[in-house]
């Protein structure tokens, strides 16, 4: 027999696909502040996602669209930011917080679980009797 008919197919859930899917959209804090030097981001307004998606720092297609963005700590903060991200990285946390700058914690959507879909369609039926 064959080697690829001897090897096992890891295809599915149960083949772990999983294992190496991204969870989010991550981003350097030396290119979020090279950025702003090159005028590509603006210093005084709010850094999220969307003003990264404009300045070309992070792109994103498929279904890493929807991915939460993740700030790490890989350079150094000169300028005071205000950064809207959904998780930070130690490092990054502590380089922004000593650099004075405004941590925003951007809320991450929900993941969807049957019981908590189940408890909103009876509180709407609930609120919907009155």
């Amino acid at each position: 027999m064959p080697l690829y008919r001897r090897l096992p197919k890891l295809r599915g859930i149960a083949g772990g696909m999983t294992a190496g899917r991204k969870t989010h959209a991550v981003v350097n804090l030396g290119d979020i502040v090279a950025a702003v030097a090159a005028g590509k981001l603006d210093g005084g307004a709010e850094v999220g996602l969307e003003a990264l998606k404009g300045a070309g720092l992070v792109r994103l297609s498929g279904k890493e669209r929807n991915l939460p963005l993740k700030v790490l700590g890989d350079g150094d903060v000169t300028a005071k930011l205000t950064i809207k991200a959904a998780a930070f990285s130690a490092t990054a946390r502590e380089k922004l917080e000593a650099a004075g700058c405004t941590l925003v914690d951007a809320p991450v959507k929900p993941k969807w679980l049957r019981s908590v879909h189940e408890a909103k369609v009876a509180e709407a039926a609930g609120a919907a009797k009155k």
